[in-house]
């Protein structure tokens, strides 16, 4: 595997990037712990960009990908409506995207571009627990078990959890990004990024430049890096 692009400086996101990134397609597929969703340029198959993705992060359309990719996650614009998609499974359907749906896709956990089958929702195997607390219907410290969930809400949060695929085509077919200059994550689409769903301040954005501009022996460089990208990352 060769070695993931690093990002210290902004980066330039034509309109021929945009107009390339309205062409992905969100696949839905059994990832072998559950179901899970990734993104699949055009050009690509999904067992194509599932290689390339991990075994060729260098490779021209790759690196391509995992540039727009990370603009829109961290910079674009996308609220609740109804969203008519171009290139969705039933191409022209309408999604319902909702304040729920938006929620929970700002803690999906990505690898490069596949959401994790495993832990989907970032921390537990039984993501449904995850799910609960990011909607508010458990307490975030609360340490009770999946499997004690208030009855009927365990297939409320199956049924969301499905539907997550066409949230993600809408976010690719109708998310606000104007081309321009934006500052990445030094490591890509391989840290822990998801969809923002509105930008950084620019003080965040300054704030995590500047650590990321800081030579890697300065002492205490690695926090102030992790402190700044925590902030950088997350939704206000």
């Amino acid at each position: 595997m060769t070695a993931s692009p690093t990002f210290r400086e902004p980066v330039a996101i034509p309109a021929d990037d945009i107009a390339w990134f309205r062409r992905f397609r969100c696949e839905a597929f059994d990832g072998g712990e559950g179901e899970t969703w990734a993104l699949v340029p055009d050009g690509f198959t999904l067992d194509e960009i599932l290689e390339a993705a991990f075994e060729e992060p260098d490779a021209p359309a790759v690196a391509r990908a995992e540039r727009v990719t990370c603009a829109f996650f961290l910079y674009a614009r996308f609220a609740p409506a109804e969203y008519r998609t171009a290139t969705a499974p039933g191409t022209g359907e309408t999604v319902d995207v909702t304040p729920e749906h938006l929620r929970l896709l700002q803690i999906t956990h990505w690898r490069a571009v596949v959401v994790d089958d495993k832990r989907p929702y970032g921390r537990s195997c039984a993501f449904t627990f995850d799910m609960a607390k990011r909607l508010g219907i458990l307490p975030v410290t609360d340490p009770v078990a999946d499997d004690a969930l208030p009855p009927g809400i365990e297939e409320r949060l199956l049924a969301l959890h499905r539907s997550m695929p066409r949230v993600m085509q809408a976010f690719i077919d109708h998310a606000e990004l104007a081309p321009g200059t934006y500052l990445l994550p030094q490591d890509g689409w391989h840290g822990r990024i998801a969809p923002r769903l509105a930008p950084p301040s620019p003080s965040r954005v300054a704030a995590y430049r500047a650590a990321v501009a800081l030579p890697d022996a300065t002492p205490g460089r690695a926090e102030r890096v992790r402190d700044a990208e925590a902030a950088f990352l997350v939704a206000e």
